[in-house]
């Protein structure tokens, strides 16, 4: 007998140690609809604010590179949504649409798969693009190469582990990465062990970095390594406080930083930087 979807509830309550609320488990759901409702709810908005630097860094690799395929590994890819955005012609709104509506709701997660695959069997892309999905949710990367948004899965904390001869053969030809919300706990850690695996080239980069983070570790580590950092003037949203005491809690942290949240974080938002890093 196959398990209907049951909600998943996330507690706005509960804080984790930067001062963000816990979504944990709509990132271990067998299907993207726990995870589509809660951020839909709080207008998580940010992949479409990271698309067109994407796009841009995609375009720029091609160019210099001679390359018209390009294999990306997107950090932190749970679901495969920055997968779905980049390579079909579909806007967030229509994402979430897929996910919350009440025809996606009375289906198992059996037949979402099946529905999905041969939706995106059928869209035709708009990027040359090889997505390699990264997480430390087995479950949300199953899902996203089971209905073939991504064409390969590294389930890995490498904060944590060392890179595995697997992971390595999986992650040595990555052409570039990108990033829409996880460097922080993503931390320079992760991305140097990558490095190290992809060396003697060096990936292309581009990353949405939360202001509540700092950005120093970040950028020491890739001038380092033999990048060239831009850091773009205009500051993106990415989703709503989930509650007032996690606005309290970012606020604070951004006072401690030297980060002046008016304007922005004290308007009831979360806003990142977007970084693009290449090589010298």
């Amino acid at each position: 007998m196959i398990n209907r979807h049951q909600d998943r509830q996330v507690d706005h309550s509960e804080l984790d140690a930067t001062g963000k609320t816990v979504f944990d488990g709509i990132y271990t759901a067998p299907d993207p609809r726990p995870y589509c409702e809660a951020m839909h709810a709080l207008d998580y908005a940010i992949p479409k604010h990271a698309h067109p630097m994407f796009s841009a860094l995609f375009q720029d690799y091609r160019e210099q590179s001679g390359k018209e395929s390009v294999r990306v590994l997107d950090l932190g890819s749970s679901y495969g949504i920055n997968a779905a955005l980049l390579q079909f012609n579909m806007e967030l709104p229509e994402l979430y649409q897929r996910y919350t509506s009440p025809e996606a709701q009375a289906l198992s997660t059996n037949e979402l798969i099946q529905r999905d695959r041969n939706d995106y069997y059928r869209q035709p892309t708009h990027q040359t693009l090889d997505m390699v999905g990264f997480d430390i949710s087995a479950q949300a990367l199953q899902y996203a190469k089971e209905v073939g948004l991504i064409v390969d899965a590294v389930q890995a904390n490498l904060e944590t582990d060392e890179v595995t001869t697997e992971q390595s053969e999986q992650l040595k030809n990555i052409n570039c990465i990108i990033s829409s919300g996880c460097i922080g706990y993503v931390t320079t850690i992760t991305l140097e062990k990558i490095i190290d695996v992809c060396a003697p080239h060096l990936p292309w980069m581009g990353h949405c970095v939360l202001r509540m983070f700092s950005l120093q570790q970040l950028i020491t580590l890739l001038q380092a390594q033999g990048y060239e950092v831009e850091i773009s003037p205009e500051l993106v949203p990415q989703r709503r406080f989930a509650s007032s005491k996690e606005q309290k809690q970012v606020l604070s942290r951004l006072l401690e930083l030297g980060i002046d949240p008016t304007g922005f974080e004290d308007q009831g938002w979360l806003y990142a930087w977007l970084i693009t890093a290449k090589p010298l």
